[in-house]
């Protein structure tokens, strides 16, 4: 008499294959669908970034490091420099030789740069005219401030997630779908959107006041996802 522990095992294996099958179709993957908002809006530029410098050639090292240290004095001298409206800050400081035809020295040259961040941009027409008899302008950048960034950028990201949203339902009405899901969404809100308006400066004169035009910047903050339908 044949012993039944083959046919129970074999009848257990039918039964396991069974349910991994049933398994699999249930888990076969829905329709995907791949979909972006984005949003824009434009903010007042309220940050201004000025560069001078102070360009120095003379016979020796030393006297070029007279001359850029005496004009760097003057210029600080003249503007308050506990003043909360801006931040004055020296940056790189340059000393090279210059070469005749021989490769022999022939002068010194040397240059140090002068920036000033203006937390408060309506301070800088008189400040930059007290600066420029000492220095010269260099590079203005308009940009707005992190404060106001954060705040704009805020502000999208709540409206484009409400536009993200209806946006799904909107595509799962098209598809005739009874069901949708969102499986994945990234958020990107550009830490530095390009400033589109423009910067004026106009200073023919060391004494005359420069012409300033501050302009926009786009906030921008975008919204990609997968969207599930069944």
């Amino acid at each position: 008499m044949s012993k039944p522990f083959p046919l129970i095992a074999l009848a257990l294996s039918l039964s396991l294959f069974a349910a991994q099958s049933v398994k699999a179709e249930d888990e076969t993957p829905a329709n995907q669908v791949h979909f972006q908002v984005s949003l824009s809006q434009t903010v007042d530029n309220d940050r201004l970034d000025v560069s001078f410098y102070k360009l120095v050639q003379a016979p020796s090292p030393q006297e070029v490091t007279k001359q850029i240290d005496q004009a760097m004095h003057q210029a600080l001298k003249a503007i308050d420099l506990k003043s909360d409206d801006y931040v004055v800050q020296t940056g790189q400081y340059s000393l090279n030789p210059n070469y005749d035809k021989n490769r022999i020295i022939s002068h010194w040259q040397g240059r140090q740069q002068l920036n000033i961040h203006f937390k408060n941009p309506a301070q800088a027409t008189q400040i930059i005219s007290k600066l420029t008899p000492y220095l010269s302008y260099s590079s203005m950048q308009f940009s707005a401030s992190e404060q106001t960034r954060r705040q704009a950028q805020d502000a999208l990201l709540k409206d484009a997630i409400q536009a993200f949203r209806h946006k799904a339902q909107w595509i799962s009405e098209q598809f005739a779908a009874e069901h949708y899901r969102i499986v994945e969404t990234n958020i990107n809100t550009p830490s530095r959107a390009p400033v589109y308006a423009y910067a004026r400066v106009a200073m023919e004169k060391a004494d005359s006041a420069p012409a300033l035009a501050a302009g926009e910047s786009q906030i921008q903050v975008q919204i990609n996802g997968k969207l599930e339908l069944y």
